[in-house]
């Protein structure tokens, strides 16, 4: 985010002209409107109008600011939504995202970006799902298939842990010669390190350096990651040596990064030495890089120092955010320091303007995790009062521990709950996350349980083989058929393996 962004997050601004800022705020009017949405799960398209028809003008620029914002905030639908808008000169459109076309852009003389048409692929896969991604990629014109596009579908891949597609992609990029900048290997080692295959990685940034490829930090990082996740302590130091040889060591992210694996390592007298090596360097006073410390610290058991960062960040920052707030009360927790944590906790709420649940959901699930239900249920309540507004996290952090239990009708009930929230977030339902749910249906035959536990999978588009695999496996315990299973099935786009038409048979002969 730029000066401007920052001063307006802020709620001021600063050595601007009059006529400036009388721009900065009619930008921050129509940004309030949109972040606004959040909490009536409204359109930003519907809003834009709104602001058009007031009399009001937004330029592409600012839209792609907006967007820009909003994805940083996981806004990811109304980023979607913005993205639609465009003008030409001073004549508006907004439509929906998904019929926009070739054919339709080239008649209204839209001049997008190749970078508009990656964002528009992340937004897709972040709101609609890969399929979605994959389609419109593939409805682009041969020369908007590009390196940006080819990438922003790559990235889709790996976030996803899609490892055939990914690689499959990866393979067409290096035909098509896209394969040429250090981002394309950072989202491929990036999924090998996700899938726990960091012996992939090392063989990656020899194939870059073969091509003349530059790493950048976040591929040293990687590189790093790689060797401590292979327990190589030793080979990560070797990365940071190298990078010092090529004048890239001298950023505190590097740093941070060795000491995370000291830590992890348990070699706890070499993270601190470490992380002192971190205070030194350049923007070491930045909010982020004290966040990064009292949380490291934190790994390392030394509560003195997290307690000497956090006073040096008020210090700093005597309007200290949520955030900072959130990663102390986190630290205090893994040092852990309960009763400290909570009356941190207390304090923060009494005095907060903005009232952040993540703070709320940690100490949640640190009385949930010492089986303090009551505990845990007041502070959920309490939050509720003043004025805060639980997530899907939340609800996740209750069925976690009712699951544990057995407590199947609690998990319903906020499952229910996390569905009615899931609408603006574009939340996902883990099939091992429920497993224990779908098992307890299996094993007494309970088929009305199932095919309510399947109705919610497929509300939140989570439907998988197993949900399918569960659902058939209840009704032959049950003693079941279901004649429309099949149809249902191939209705779903669920692929059909072996061991499914084995039970297939079953419940659903032919």
């Amino acid at each position: 985010m730029g000066s401007l962004g920052r001063a307006l997050s802020r709620g001021s601004i600063r050595c601007l002209t009059t006529a400036a800022a009388a721009r900065e705020s009619a930008e921050g009017s129509l940004f309030e409107r949109l972040t606004a949405l959040a909490l009536t799960d409204g359109s930003a398209g519907v809003e834009l109008n709104k602001w058009l028809e007031e009399g009001k003008s937004v330029k592409k620029w600012e839209i792609e600011r907006f967007i820009k914002r909003l994805r940083g905030y996981k806004r990811f639908k109304h980023a979607l939504q913005a993205s639609s808008f465009r003008s030409n000169s001073s004549i508006p459109y907004v439509v929906s995202f998904v019929h926009i076309d070739r054919e339709w852009m080239d008649t209204k003389d839209m001049k997008l970006s190749r970078g508009d048409y990656a964002v528009r692929i992340d937004l897709l896969a972040k709101t609609q799902g890969v399929d979605s991604a994959e389609k419109y990629f593939h409805s682009l014109s041969k020369s908007k298939r590009n390196w940006a596009t080819y990438g922003a579908l790559l990235n889709c891949y790996c976030m996803n842990k899609m490892t055939e597609k990914a690689e499959s992609l990866f393979g067409k990029m290096k035909e098509d010669k896209f394969a040429c900048t250090s981002l394309v290997y950072n989202n491929i080692m990036s999924l090998y390190l996700k899938i726990d295959q960091p012996q992939r990685v090392p063989p990656l940034v020899q194939e870059m350096k073969g091509k003349g490829l530059k790493l950048d930090i976040v591929s040293y990082n990687l590189l790093m990651n790689s060797y401590a996740a292979m327990n190589d302590v030793e080979g990560a130091e070797k990365v940071i040596e190298e990078m010092k040889e090529e004048g890239k060591a001298g950023g505190w992210s590097t740093y941070s990064n060795l000491a995370a694996i000291y830590v992890k390592a348990g070699l706890f007298e070499k993270a601190e030495s470490t992380l002192k090596e971190v205070e030194k360097t350049e923007g070491a006073k930045s909010r982020e890089v004290f966040q990064f410390l009292m949380s490291l610290y934190a790994g390392t058991g030394n509560a003195a120092e997290v307690y000497r960062t956090w006073d040096a960040l008020k210090s700093a920052f005597p309007k200290t955010t949520n955030l900072s707030h959130l990663v102390m009360l986190q630290s205090l927790v893994r040092l852990g320091d309960i009763s400290g944590a909570r009356v941190f906790f207390d304090e923060w709420e009494s005095k907060c303007l903005h009232y952040d649940f993540r703070l709320t959901n940690v100490m949640i699930s640190v009385y949930l995790n010492r089986d303090m239900i009551n505990e845990a249920e007041s502070i959920f309540e309490g939050a509720k009062k003043k004025g805060g507004i639980p997530t899907v996290r939340t609800m996740e952090i209750f069925m976690d521990y009712h699951m544990k239990n057995s407590q199947f009708d609690s998990v319903l009930k906020f499952l229910d709950e996390a569905i009615t929230k899931s609408y603006s977030n574009n939340w996902k339902m883990s099939v091992e996350r429920f497993q224990p749910l779908k098992q307890y249906f299996e094993e007494n035959g309970n088929v009305d349980g199932a095919e309510e536990l399947y109705e919610k999978f497929k509300k939140t588009n989570s439907l998988e083989a197993a949900v399918y695999d569960s659902l058939l496996r209840t009704y032959i315990a049950a003693g079941r058929t279901e004649p429309t299973m099949r149809q249902r099935i191939e209705a779903d786009k669920v692929e059909v393996n072996p061991e499914m038409e084995k039970l297939l048979e079953k419940v659903c002969p032919l």
